[in-house]
């Protein structure tokens, strides 16, 4: 995939790794954003990241607040994970106590707060770098970290449509398998557009639903040009499942109401 022109994006470094190392080093570098052993949850306290991060972690932010990690109040969730990326699915339960969303200052917006100096402080709270954008950091990170994983995938289907043929015809070559090809480029394209003309505080929740589904059709059209190969555990379908996961887990919730 060619860069879009422009200044940098402080979330290409997540798209970066995503596509380039696939989903386990994605998820490790989502979650080690947010500080030191901590777990990022998405709008409902669910959780996905690898094991040894669960395992470690001592802190969950969810909607820009952290606390303290109670395990023994968290669900796992039965899910087909694939083994082999060694990753685990939980809920964590919401903060017992009410807690101050993480603002973090910038020099050019400055937000008046006054805070104690060092990494403890008194309401309970520790200021976290990954975390510059206050409960929606994780809805806006988790987007470019499924389009990295769609052009990791997308790789992956060019070499193994390169490998394959119909007659005298690589498979890559056919008409339909172009054209499909190329529809998923344009997707990818306009979704990172639109992440990246949204405002300082991210796209809206709608904005960001819109955009999932745009991934997730990514994802769908990748994996039928994978044929049986994508269904596999062991096949580079796993990197659609992780991303779908994802979606599920870390996309905003939103109650659709009936027009009266």
């Amino acid at each position: 995939m060619l860069p879009l022109p422009g200044e940098p994006h402080p979330r290409l470094p997540l798209r970066d790794t995503a596509r380039r190392d696939g989903p386990r080093s994605a998820l490790t570098a989502f979650h080690q954003a947010a500080g030191p052993r901590t777990l990022v949850c998405g709008p409902a306290g669910h959780v996905l990241a690898p094991r040894e991060l669960v395992a470690d972690a001592t802190r969950v932010v969810l909607s820009g607040r952290t606390a303290a990690r109670v395990p023994a109040r968290e669900r796992h969730l039965a899910h087909a994970l694939p083994a082999r990326l060694d990753l685990v699915a939980l809920r964590c339960p919401a903060p017992v106590r009410p807690e101050r969303p993480i603002r973090l200052e910038r020099p050019d917006q400055p937000d008046g707060l006054e805070r104690p100096e060092g990494p403890d402080r008194s309401d309970g709270l520790e200021r976290s770098n990954g975390l510059d954008r206050s409960g929606r950091w994780a809805g806006d990170a988790v987007l470019w970290l499924r389009l990295g994983l769609a052009q990791h995938l997308m790789v992956a289907v060019l070499d193994h449509l390169g490998e394959r043929s119909f007659g005298d015809t690589p498979l890559v070559r056919l008409p339909a398998t172009k054209s499909a090809l190329a529809e998923v480029a344009v997707t990818l394209l306009e979704t990172e557009s639109n992440l990246r003309g949204a405002p300082a505080d991210g796209p809206d929740d709608a904005t960001l639903l819109l955009l999932h589904q745009q991934v997730t059709t990514v994802d769908d059209t990748l994996l039928r040009l994978l044929g049986a190969n994508g269904l596999t555990s062991s096949g580079p379908g796993v990197t659609a499942h992780v991303s779908r996961l994802l979606a599920d887990l870390y996309a905003p919730c939103l109650i659709l109401r009936e027009a009266a």
